[in-house]
C-alpha cells in the first residue's frame, strides 16, 4: 500500500510533511544554482510555502486539542518572527562572508532533522493528548 494513500490521519499528515520536506529540499538545492533572479524568487516562494504548511499548519492541528490550536499557531508565528529577526543578525554575516549557499545548506539539514524528531518525539499524529489536572497528579 502506498504511504500517502493510507486512510489514517497519522499517515496523511506525515505523508504531507515528507512531501513538503522533499519539495523544500529540491527548492533549497536548486536555488543555489538558479540561472535567473526570477527562478530564484520562485524557488524561495516554494520554500516558504513548504515551511508554512509543514510547521504551522500540519503540526498544531494534529498535536494539540482544538481549543489550543489557534493559541499554539499564534505563539509559533510570534516566536518564529522573533527568532527570524535574531537569525538575520547571524545570517547577514554569513552571507557577506560566504554567500547564500551555507544558509541554504543549513536549512536543508534542519528540515530532515525536524522531521525525524517528529517521528521520534511526537510519534503518532492525530491522537488527542490530555494533560492531567494538578489535583489528579499523585503527590510524593
Amino acid at each position: 500500500q502506498i504511504f500517502f494513500l493510507s486512510a489514517t490521519s497519522d499517515r496523511a499528515r506525515k505523508g504531507t510533511m515528507i512531501l513538503r520536506t522533499a519539495t523544500l529540499l529540491v527548492c533549497l538545492f536548486s536555488v543555489t544554482r538558479a540561472a535567473s533572479p526570477h527562478l530564484a524568487l520562485l524557488l524561495v516562494a516554494g520554500m516558504t510555502f513548504c515551511h508554512g504548511g509543514w510547521s504551522n499548519i500540519t503540526l498544531p492541528a494534529e498535536v494539540f486539542p482544538r481549543t489550543a490550536i489557534a493559541t499554539v499557531t499564534g505563539l509559533g508565528g510570534a516566536l518564529g518572527s522573533w527568532m527570524g529577526a535574531l537569525a538575520m543578525l547571524t545570517t547577514g554575516h554569513v552571507v557577506d562572508a560566504y554567500g547564500f549557499t551555507p544558509v541554504f545548506i543549513a536549512c536543508a539539514v534542519l528540515y530532515p532533522i525536524a522531521l525525524l524528531l517528529v517521528y521520534v518525539l511526537i510519534g503518532k499524529l492525530g491522537v488527542v493528548r490530555h494533560i492531567a489536572p494538578e489535583s489528579s497528579v499523585p503527590q510524593p
